[in-house]
């Protein structure tokens, strides 16, 4: 009796052990695909970095979510998905960011930021790697917009960020159109945001206490942009503010007046 226990126990031991090996073996890892639309050497180096460390683990116990919080860290690419492919495999789809702003740092380099505000790179060019500047974004406020590597600015903070946000979405093709976007407070009138607007034509759109219906006036300064000649579109102000309750959009040549109005 006590032999035929010992056989039943060690036979389900075995059973055990052998299904612990094949489920190790089924589950590990063998696998990272990672497909690229954008790329550049240096980035696909430190993706295979990152992936090739998840080689001979069971996938199971892999969380996407760790393996794209990693790359995100690590890479300035943006991942697109990770998915599971059992029994064996994972596959990242990755593809590279759109640059559209620079911050100045103050020490002569820029803060890079791609079409989501988030900070992809630090160098000292204005320059997209497809040659065109890129929207030199500032801000001149009492409470200073803090901008970090690997950052995000929260643009839907119902602030300054919100409503420079959505003036810049305003223009149909942002880095095409504009030069450079001034968010400018007044120190003795703490929430008096005016910004100032440089369209790569010349013309500058100002914005004047852009907190109150901000969109609605960005949107009256471009309907006024459209209708200039060529000629009046390379100089002079756009002056959008609120007049006895309607928003309007004036423009004029004269800076003591745009200064005054």
């Amino acid at each position: 009796m006590k032999h035929a226990r010992l056989v039943i126990i060690l036979s389900v031991l075995t059973t055990l052990a052998f299904a612990a090996m094949i489920f190790h073996v089924v589950f590990t890892v063998r696998d990272v695909n990672a497909y690229y639309s954008v790329y550049t050497d240096d980035e696909v180096a430190k993706v295979e970095e990152v992936l090739s460390s998840y080689k001979g683990r069971n996938l199971l116990f892999v969380s996407v979510k760790d393996v794209e919080k990693r790359i995100t860290e690590e890479t300035s690419l943006k991942v697109k998905s990770v998915k599971k492919v059992y029994p064996n495999a994972i596959k990242v789809e990755l593809t590279g960011r759109q640059e559209r702003f620079a911050i100045p740092a103050g020490d002569g380099t820029y803060y890079i930021l791609d079409e989501e505000y988030s900070v992809v790179a630090k160098r000292t060019s204005l320059k997209n790697p497809d040659g065109l500047d890129n929207i030199i974004l500032s801000f001149d406020t009492i409470d200073k917009v803090e901008v970090k590597e690997k950052q995000t600015l929260n643009v839907t903070d119902g602030g300054i960020l919100e409503v420079t946000a959505n003036i810049i979405s305003s223009f149909a093709s942002p880095r095409d159109a504009l030069s450079s976007v001034t968010v400018s407070e007044r120190k003795e009138e703490k929430g008096n945001i005016t910004v100032y607007v440089t369209l790569r034509d010349g013309v500058i759109i100002e914005v004047r206490k852009a907190l109150d219906k901000g969109k609605a006036k960005i949107q009256a300064g471009i309907a006024k942009y459209n209708t200039l000649s060529d000629w009046e579109k390379t100089e002079g102000i756009i002056i959008c503010n609120e007049v006895k309750g309607e928003v309007a959009a004036t423009y004029t040549t004269h800076e003591k007046e745009s200064q005054n109005a």
